[in-house]
């Protein structure tokens, strides 16, 4: 299939990732993997995947941005620093609200309004709540 080009893949499943870059860049080698899957962009690129697809992106730009930057300079260590901070960052987006709400609480914080859904929100928390959850949001989301 020549005019299809590469896939995004948001399992976070990592021998998955490993495995069809193994079957297809032999074949394919201008062909492009990227994970959709926030936690695991720095493991899934030293796996051989080119980049990532990710919701945390539109929260935290300068943070994934930093992370992918620390990894293409070779500075794994940093990379991975960031990729750990990128990790809190979604599991408070992800897991403390149904998707993709968090996310949209996310973007609100850092000051962009993407307007309601479609689907019926799940949030339910008090106010007090979701203004920590915002303050956490904006701290995490800070690039040092």
């Amino acid at each position: 299939m020549p005019r299809i080009i590469g896939i995004k893949d948001s399992s976070g499943d990592l021998p998955f990732m490993m495995r069809m870059i193994q079957n297809i860049r032999p074949h394919r080698s201008e062909f492009t993997f990227l994970t959709g899957w926030d936690p695991a962009v720095v493991p899934m690129m030293m796996a051989g995947a080119h980049g990532g697809v990710n919701a945390t992106s539109d929260v935290a730009p300068e943070l994934t941005r930093k992370m992918y930057d620390a990894f293409i300079a070779g500075k794994l260590d940093e990379a991975m620093r960031l990729q750990y901070r990128v990790l809190r960052l979604f599991d408070r987006l992800f897991t403390d609200q149904n998707f993709p709400d968090g996310f949209r609480i996310g973007v609100g914080a850092r000051g962009f309004d993407f307007g309601s859904g479609r689907q019926p929100t799940g949030i339910t928390a008090p106010d007090g709540v979701m203004d920590a959850m915002r303050a956490e949001i904006v701290e995490l989301s800070r690039v040092e």
